[in-house]
This record gives structure tokens, C-alpha cells and sequence, in this order.
């Protein structure tokens, strides 16, 4: 795990990496070499890249690497998160495929000399030279010898780990070594292929140093309603006929889906309150709350206090007007039923000076020598050792160990909780106490302690209202009558009316997508919508907190470009068309040299300024990323007004008030030198597009997700 685990703390170096990728996704994917999916064996295709098949077997075990190396780190696998991953896997593994065929035809490798030189030769690769493992404590310098002495101990259980865990790692490491390697070989060859010819070079000074101020006026295209640029199909067609290049010619569907929600009813909500007041007396007199409370609560015991002014709630007031002991509720907040009992009643101080000595039982030998330890440093205190001395020999906290184990003044919260607690509600001053964190074991004295807030300790006994299970059969009842009585597009469309439902559209979903808008991850209904005719209706999917029924409404294969499959994206763009001609025109209807006349025409168009903008950022102040109004500006002369001009935002009319030419003398092997060093990391990023381009790839995902 140490490698792996060095690796991944400088993920910043490592987004260099191969074409952009983030080589910690990449190392985290390669982190074992378990198969994953249960069809070892089989030869599976997931599709093919230039004739090349793209191994089920191998993708998957990259997938549940990477998984598991989320889980190790302590992130939680949700949906979101697991397609995220598999999207990511998915663009690295085909990187890997395309890249090594370029790699074949070229003839690179990196040959085993190559290898031992990049793992403990003069000049090793970077992530070995400072993997931590690697560094010789007394020079603090890599040391080749130590990583010799790790792979001769590779057959040994050691602090490193299992002897199996340790060669998955190691053939991990060095297999990412290698493969770098012979990525920055490749880089290196398109690098040094580029060129910044003189115009080049020319034209970039031309943009980063002329700059233009102007004065502007611009009609928003929110100006014109929809209903204001109604479009006809005849109107659609054409555009597409024009703009064919401009679309997407994969397969695609368009679905309408209506939600029925998992909403408690009354009998829920009676049921969750029922559940707490018929705890209320237990509550009130348990020995132990926190136990109860993990019994009984949805809300686990919070031992923390809380300052009074600073209790939140209707019923703030009711609770601390209590006794300790006292309990108000049953009462409602939020969604859920609770009972409240105040526990109890302690002025805070508002900060505390502390000192502390840190025993870390992973650098003194394991838990039992660590106990034993601490142990002898507290009682050696307690009977007048010196505790300043104490914490420089003994205290693993490297920041204050030298300074007496002094953490200053710490404020409520600021330490992990086990500590915080010790100091702010149980030590007195100058009393040496012991407390576990996941730190370690602390032997602390408080020194000091200022302010002191009224405050409570509160409890709290939850039960969320919820569906119930009747509640969820009788809405999945409703939905599936719904389901089983529209069984097309004509009646569906007709119920949604009838019933004053809300029927929401999802346009241009794609074989392989697993999100719907509005749904979140939802890949079973685009599964059933690439298996179902158009005008399908489907039955009943169960999702986290509703139930869908989806239509299909519009089917588009591949290769067609069609009104009707690509309806919304055309709409948008005719509309767009339509509102830059009205307000084009009702710009061009003013006139004269004034803009500040004729924007007066106008409700709530004021002239504005942009100053200094270059080519180079196309940046307006107050109106945002705007290229062809920037463009257009450099071109024009000063003190002339402009025709309308189409922007991101809206319709523009500009005047120029000033221009700065570049300047008579230029440095082009200066400016030249600087491209280059911009476009070398360019390249980076743009390798694995152009690659990928170069490649015929068929994703067939969706055969097995």
C-alpha cells in the first residue's frame, strides 16, 4: 500500500500525465489485478476499436479497481459516483488501446535497461525519486539502494504490507513507470514535430497587444418571448439542410415520462408520531441515553453543547425552559416527529489553552507498546516529571512538540471530537487527563480557559414520516393502472391531461446514457426506450423516491438526421435566428452617431463600456465571453457605430473610443519560444482526441449495462 499510497499524494504532479487524464483515476484503476464480473473464462467484447475487440474481462477488472480504490480512500460508491468512474475507465481504457497501437507502428518501447534506470538509476523517475519509502531518513535524499532493498524483501510480509499485496503493488508501480515513460516518448515526438512559423507568431502579438475601448448597447434575446418566434417545420427542414454538419448523426431517443412521487400519507405521518410518544416516558427515564437513543433515535446522541442563544428550532424556548431531565414533545420540524430532553446545563469556556503529547501507535510499534507507553508518560507528570521535556522526546505531533506540546488557544469544535470534548466540558486547569483520538492516544493539561457561554447538552428521539408499505403499494397501484391503461402515445398524452399530471420530456438520449434529466441515473428505462417502437408506453420503474412511466416519443437510428428527431436542438437554433432578425431590426430602425440616443428607444438599455479588450480574451465587461463583438470591434473605425451585431448574449450595436496598436518592435523569437512552450501543453491535452479521431470506435456498452 505504500507505493501506491505515495503516488497518490502527489496527484497534482501526476495530471501531467498521459493526454490530460488524471493519472490518479489511472492508478487507482491498477491498484490489484483481481477480475472482475464472474465471466472469467469467456471472452467477452465490449466493441471494437479498428476491427480490435475491447475485452469485457479486462475493463471490468479496471472498474472494480478503481471502485474499490475510491472505497479505500473512504468515498462512498453511489450511482453518480460509479459512472463517473465508468465513464472515466472507459475514456482511459480506450487512451491505453489507441495509444498502443500508435505505439506499435512507431516502433517505441521502453526496454528493461530503460526501466531499472528510471527505478534506482542517477536520474530515476520522479514518483520513486520522491516516494517517501525511497528517501534515506538521515540525507533525506532518494537512495537507490532502498529501493533495492524493497523489491529483494518483495517475497515478505513486512510494515509494507503482505507479500502478495506487495508484488501486486510493486507490478503496479513499475507498470505505471513504464507506461509514462513511453507516453512522454510519444509526447516528445509530436512536440518536437511543431512548428511556430513568423505569421504564426505575428498574428499572436497582434492579438495579445491590440486593444480596443468602445461604448456599447445590447438587446438581450430574452427580450423576445417564445411565443414572439413561432417556427414552422418547412422552416426546420431548411436549416438542417443548410447546418447538416452541425448535428450529430448517432442514434438517439426522445422520451416523455410522468413521476409518481412516494408521498407520506396521514396515516405515516400518524404512525411516526405514535412511534415517539409511546417512548416518551422510556425516554424520560433511561439510564443510559445514548444507548437509548441508538436503540430507539433516527438522530444518534450528539454530546456536544450547545450555546443557548444559539438553539435552533420552534420549540428552542419550551426546551430550555426545562429542567435537566425534562422532555418536550411529541412535536413536528422538518420531517420527522421528536421528542426533546435536555441533558444538560454547563457554561462553555470560549476558548482553552492546551498543551498535549501525542503517542501515535503506528510509529511506536503497534497499539499494546503505545498504551504502555503513554501510560508511563502520565503517571511520570502526574508525579512531577516535566512535561515540556516529556513532549520533545516522546510526542509524535511534529508541530508543537518543541514548543511543549503547546496547541495555543482552541476555540469549541476545532479539535476532533474526543478531544474537544475533554477540554471544553470535562478538564479543569492544570489536571492531566488522557483521552483516544484517531490520532492516537493524547496526554493533555489544559493551561488556561476564557469566557464561559450558558449552554445544554440536548437529545433528541426522531422517527422520520415516510411511505409506508401501504402507502407505497397504493401509489404503485396508481401508477401502474396508469401504466396498464395507456398502453400508446394518443391515450397516454391524453391521461396525463386528464388527470393533471405533468408529462416531462428527455430529448436526444443516447445508447449508452445512463442519466435522464430530472431522474438522475435512470439506464433501465434508456434500456427498455432502445427496445421499445415509437409511441411505446412502459410499465412501471421503481426508482429512490418515486415511480416512472416513460413514452417514447420520437425514435432517431443512426446515421439519420431527421425534424423530428432532432426537433428541440432545431427549435433552439431557428428561434435564435428569429430573435437576432427582430432585434436587429429594431436596432437598424434607430439611427444616428449617438449611442446614447439611441438607446433611449429602448426600456432599460443603458450604454455601457468595455475597456481595453483583446482579441485575445474576447472578454466584455458586464456582458461576458463575446468574440464576435470583440472581432468586430477591432475592424472598426473609431467614433463609428456599428450594424447590429450578433452575440452569445444578444444583439449588439457598438461604437469604438479608443484604440492601442501593438507595438512597431516585435520579438518574435521571444513570442515564438513562448507559443511553443503554450502549445507543448496543449499537445497533452489534445493527444487523445486526435488519436481517438483517427480511430474508427464502436461502443457496444450497452449489451452489458
Amino acid at each position: 500500500m505504500a507505493i501506491i499510497g505515495e503516488i497518490r499524494n502527489r496527484a497534482g504532479w501526476l495530471v501531467l500525465g498521459f493526454v490530460g487524464l488524471a493519472l490518479v483515476a489511472f492508478l487507482l484503476m491498477d491498484v490489484s489485478s483481481s477480475t472482475g464480473g464472474g465471466l472469467q473464462g469467456q471472452s467477452l467484447s465490449l466493441g471494437k476499436i479498428n476491427g480490435k475487440d475491447i475485452s469485457y474481462q479486462e475493463y471490468e477488472r479496471k472498474v472494480n479497481n478503481a471502485m474499490e480504490g475510491y472505497r479505500r480512500q473512504g468515498q462512498i460508491v453511489n450511482d453518480d459516483l460509479s459512472q463517473s468512474i465508468r465513464q472515466q475507465t472507459w475514456n482511459t481504457y480506450l487512451a491505453e488501446l489507441v495509444a498502443n497501437d500508435e505505439y506499435e507502428k512507431l516502433g517505441l518501447t521502453v526496454s528493461n535497461e530503460e526501466l531499472t534506470q528510471l527505478m534506482r538509476g542517477s536520474d530515476p523517475h520522479p514518483t520513486v525519486k520522491t516516494s517517501q519509502i525511497f528517501v534515506n531518513p538521515q540525507t533525506k535524499q532518494f537512495d537507490p539502494n532502498l529501493v533495492v532493498a524493497y523489491v529483494e524483501n518483495l517475497d515478505e510480509d513486512d510494515q509494507y504490507g503482505t507479500k502478495e499485496d506487495k508484488q501486486i503493488q510493486w507490478n503496479s508501480f513499475t507498470s505505471f513507470v513504464k507506461r509514462d515513460a513511453l507516453d512522454k516518448k510519444y509526447k516528445n515526438l509530436v512536440k518536437k514535430g511543431s512548428f511556430i512559423p513568423n505569421f504564426l507568431a505575428s498574428n499572436d502579438i497582434e492579438n495579445n497587444n491590440s486593444k480596443v475601448t468602445f461604448n456599447y448597447i445590447v438587446l438581450p434575446y430574452a427580450n423576445v418571448l417564445d411565443g414572439e418566434v413561432a417556427v414552422t417545420d418547412a422552416e426546420l427542414q431548411s436549416y438542417l439542410d443548410e447546418n447538416r454538419d452541425d448535428f450529430d448523426d448517432e442514434a438517439t431517443r426522445n422520451l416523455d415520462f410522468v413521476e409518481f412521487y412516494l408521498t407520506p400519507s396521514q396515516s405515516d405521518s400518524t404512525e411516526a408520531r405514535d412511534f415517539v410518544a409511546s417512548r416518551i416516558e422510556d425516554f424520560r427515564t433511561a439510564a443510559n441515553d445514548t444507548n437509548y437513543l441508538n436503540i430507539h433515535s433516527e438522530t444518534p446522541l450528539n454530546t456536544a453543547y450547545i450555546a443557548e442563544d444559539r438553539l435552533m428550532g420552534n420549540n428552542a424556548s419550551e426546551i430550555l425552559s426545562q429542567p435537566v431531565g425534562g422532555l418536550v414533545g411529541p412535536y413536528f420540524e422538518g420531517n420527522s416527529y421528536k421528542a426533546a430532553k435536555l441533558l444538560s446545563r454547563q457554561s462553555v469556556p470560549d476558548s482553552v489553552d492546551v498543551r498535549h503529547i501525542l503517542i501515535d501507535p503506528n510509529k511506536k510499534g503497534g497499539v499494546e507498546r503505545a498504551i504502555t507507553l503513554a501510560d508511563s508518560i502520565f503517571n511520570a507528570i502526574k508525579n512531577g516529571g516535566d512535561f515540556d521535556f516529556l513532549a520533545a522526546d516522546f510526542s509524535d505531533d511534529t508541530s508543537n512538540k518543541d514548543n511543549g506540546g503547546n496547541l495555543g488557544y482552541a476555540k469549541p469544535g476545532q479539535m476532533v471530537k474526543p478531544f474537544n470534548d475533554l477540554i471544553f466540558y470535562e478538564a479543569n486547569i492544570g489536571e492531566i487527563n488522557k483521552v483516544n483520538s484517531q490520532f492516537g492516544i493524547h496526554i493533555v493539561e489544559v493551561l488556561n480557559k476564557k469566557g464561559a457561554t450558558p449552554s445544554v447538552a440536548v437529545g433528541y428521539l426522531t422517527k422520520t414520516v415516510e411511505p409506508g408499505s401501504t402507502t407505497q403499494k397504493n401509489i404503485y397501484r396508481t401508477a401502474n393502472e396508469f401504466a396498464g391503461k395507456n398502453r400508446d402515445a394518443a391515450s397516454f398524452d391524453a391521461a396525463v391531461k386528464d388527470q393533471d399530471l405533468i408529462s416531462k420530456p428527455a430529448f436526444g438520449l443516447k445508447i449508452n446514457d445512463t442519466n435522464l434529466p430530472g431522474l438522475g441515473y435512470a439506464r433501465d428505462i434508456i434500456k427498455w426506450a432502445y427496445n421499445a417502437e415509437n409511441g411505446e408506453v412502459s410499465e412501471v420503474f421503481s426508482m429512490d423516491d418515486k415511480y416512472v412511466v416513460a413514452k417514447v416519443s420520437n425514435i432517431k437510428e443512426e446515421g439519420e438526421l431527421t425534424v423530428k428527431g432532432l426537433r428541440s436542438d432545431l427549435e433552439g437554433a431557428v428561434k435564435k435566428q428569429k430573435r437576432v432578425a427582430q432585434l436587429s431590426s429594431q436596432l437598424s430602425s434607430t439611427s444616428g452617431n449617438n449611442l446614447q440616443t439611441r438607446a433611449q428607444n429602448f426600456d432599460n438599455v443603458t450604454v455601457q463600456t468595455a475597456t481595453d479588450v483583446s482579441l485575445q480574451t474576447a472578454n466584455i465587461t458586464g456582458a461576458g465571453l463575446e468574440p464576435a463583438v470583440v472581432g468586430r470591434a477591432v475592424t472598426l473605425p473609431s467614433n463609428q457605430v456599428s450594424e447590429p451585431i450578433e452575440g452569445n448574449n444578444g444583439v449588439y450595436l457598438v461604437k469604438v473610443t479608443d484604440k492601442i496598436a501593438p507595438p512597431d518592435s516585435i520579438n518574435l523569437d521571444l513570442t515564438r519560444q513562448t507559443m511553443s512552450i503554450s502549445n507543448s501543453s496543449r499537445i497533452d491535452g489534445a493527444l487523445l482526441n486526435a488519436l481517438k479521431e483517427s480511430v474508427e470506435v464502436k461502443d457496444q456498452r450497452y449489451k452489458f449495462y
